[in-house]
């Protein structure tokens, strides 16, 4: 479900992602899951094992 809440994730201080309009994915029996459109994220930033 689209979401008006804004979400920002930082990692050790480093902004990774900064979506203003994230998806919310409820579950039942899960914690609510944020969605962020990958042109809010920064992939430079995220490694593969």
């Amino acid at each position: 479900m689209p979401s008006s809440r804004h979400v920002r994730v930082e990692v050790e201080g480093v902004v990774v992602a900064d979506p203003h309009r994230p998806r919310i994915l409820f579950e039942t029996g899960l914690p609510p899951r944020c969605h962020l459109p990958k042109a809010d994220v920064r992939l430079d930033l995220l490694v593969c094992p």
